[in-house]
Order: C-alpha cells, then structure tokens, then sequence
C-alpha cells in the first residue's frame, strides 16, 4: 500500500493557490494551503508535512523568514522546502542557502517544471 505525500503550499495570492493546489493534486499529492507565513509555521507545527513551498513574498513574513522559523523548531527541521518567487533568484538574499532550501522557482511557473522540482526535492 503506497501512502499519498503531503505538501504545504504557502502563498498569499488566492489563485495561485488553487492553481499550484489543482495541479499538485493532479500529481497525485495532498494538498494544505496557507495564506501567510504564520499561518504556514503553524500548519508545519501541527502536521507534518513530506514538503513545503513557500512564496517568497508573503504578506507577514519572507519565505526565508518562515524557512528559518521551521528549521529552528522540530517539527520542520528536515522537511524539504522549495522557495517561489516573482524574482530571479539571484536578486533574493542569501539565507535560503543558509536555511537549506531546497530549490527556486521562478513564477510563473509551469505545471510540468513544479512537479519535476517537486518530485526532486522528495527525491533527494
């Protein structure tokens, strides 16, 4: 018996968590959203979660900010995150590689680029 994977997909704009939620499902994986950065520390304090994507720019905290409050407790420590974003990555700060994010996307991103980069970081 195979058991489903589960992601937490943190992202403020409504509709490009319905989008990344629909073509996660479609992938075969479970979905949870979050709308902010807190609300994403608390879903990944309550269940765990086999990864997390987080868009950069959230309305409360960076990305990076809620990669670093996850790796501080137990609960997030080892679980892969990818970072979305609107910007190029070498235009984000530093920390994600400090924290150990896994990987970038840029946005928009396309469905078979997520799933490949999701289907990496569980991977690895």
């Amino acid at each position: 018996m195979t058991s489903t994977r589960s992601i937490l997909v943190a992202d403020d704009d409504p509709l490009i968590r319905q989008l990344l939620s629909t073509l996660l499902a479609a992938g075969g994986y479970r979905v949870a959203t979050a709308a902010d950065g807190g609300s994403a520390v608390e879903a990944a304090q309550r269940e765990r979660f086999d990864l997390i994507l987080l868009d950069y720019t959230l309305p409360d905290l960076t990305g990076f900010d809620v990669l670093e409050r996850l790796r501080e407790g137990s609960a997030g420590r080892s679980t892969p995150v990818l970072i979305l974003s609107g910007h190029r990555r070498d235009t984000l700060d530093s920390r994600g590689d400090d924290c150990g994010c896994q990987g970038y996307l840029e946005k928009p991103v396309s469905g078979r680029a997520l799933l490949s980069a999701v289907r990496t970081a569980l991977a690895g």
